[in-house]
């Protein structure tokens, strides 16, 4: 897997998480539809030349939302224990907000090595996204068990209610990263 790593001011390593790398939350074998369906994300395409590729929700516009993706990567060579890492998404959403909430959450684990994870090390609650201006939504990871070479799994989850349907309501995601100090 190819990933891009740059230097941030902020932090020492920002290792960003192509789109196309996502799959289906359970089931990794599996690349993600075009468009979100059951409860997996839609990785969007677009145009080339136009569009960038862009993770979505369905139109959750008179009804509710739930839909998931995931990714793994492993922690740089110099990573140092206990160094802070941070998932970042840029998200928001696409033409309507909601009547209700719009949020995206963040879970990751460290692969074991037996065939299990470990509990979940993200220490953030879901946050909103129910703005038209895409932000940057932060989830801080607890370190602590963390070593460098360690493959982590990371599920991001979009939640949404709404009652009003008062138009088209797509959760969406345009980057994601992890910034890594040490």
């Amino acid at each position: 897997m190819t990933y891009s790593v740059e230097v941030s001011p902020d932090y020492k390593v920002t290792i960003g998480v192509p789109l196309s790398r996502f799959r289906a939350h359970d089931n990794f074998r599996q690349v993600l539809p075009g468009t979100a369906s059951a409860d997996d994300m839609g990785l969007n395409t677009g145009t080339p030349g136009t569009d960038a590729p862009t993770l979505r929700s369905v139109d959750f516009g008179g009804g509710s939302s739930d839909e998931k993706s995931g990714f793994e990567v492993l922690l740089p060579h110099n990573y140092q224990s206990g160094g802070p890492i941070v998932v970042r998404a840029h998200a928001g959403m696409l033409t309507t907000i909601s009547d209700g909430t719009a949020t995206l959450d963040c879970e990751l684990w460290r692969d074991i090595g037996d065939g299990t994870v470990g509990s979940d090390l993200c220490a953030t609650a879901a946050q909103s996204i129910n703005s038209l201006t895409l932000a940057d939504i932060d989830f801080s990871i607890t370190t602590t068990t963390l070593i460098a070479g360690d493959r982590i799994i990371c599920r991001l989850s979009f939640a949404g209610s709404d009652t009003g349907n008062a138009g088209v309501m797509v959760s969406t995601i345009t980057r994601v990263q992890l910034l890594i100090d040490y």
